[in-house]
């Protein structure tokens, strides 16, 4: 089983090409709980808009390991890959500023979005701007992404 996860858990070692499609990265760390303010929206963001866009879960702590990151997603009901960015390529390639951050690439490779998924940190749990969402439905629909970023709140990334 141990290798199955492992398996699943995808190391990255280089971002060569474009995606085929839009891709969302959101940036999580396995001890960091302030994703879990999110575990639902996000499961309703990748089951409304999962057949157009990727999803990927980012988990930038090098110390988490594949039975972290596989509890993590399992506790999240996510259906995303997760991806383990042990050498921060897509952390300084995107450069997110706290967990939970998210980034939207167009299937052309071009950063639509960045930031928070949404403001319920900000509003005690209540979310006034779904800012991911709004974002995937702008750019699904052929308009562009009015608001191309927002700041998020959450444990702060350190890179090296």
């Amino acid at each position: 089983m141990k290798a199955i996860l492992l398996i699943a858990v995808l190391v990255l070692t280089g971002f060569t090409s474009p995606p085929k499609k839009a891709i969302v990265y959101i940036f999580i760390s396995s001890k960091c709980p302030c994703i879990y303010s999110h575990q639902e929206e996000v499961q309703w963001l990748e089951k409304k808009y999962g057949s157009a866009v990727q999803f990927q879960a980012v988990f930038i702590d090098k110390t988490d390991d594949a039975e972290d990151i596989s509890t993590t997603m399992k506790n999240l009901g996510w259906k995303m890959a997760p991806v383990k960015d042990s050498k921060q390529i897509l952390t300084r390639q995107y450069r997110p500023r706290v967990y939970t951050d998210c980034v939207l690439v167009s299937a052309g490779g071009a950063v639509l979005y960045r930031g928070a998924i949404d403001d319920s940190a900000l509003h005690m749990g209540q979310v006034q701007n779904s800012y991911l969402q709004n974002a995937l439905g702008e750019y699904l629909a052929g308009g562009e992404v009015l608001i191309k970023q927002a700041a998020g709140a959450g444990c702060m990334i350190v890179t090296e």
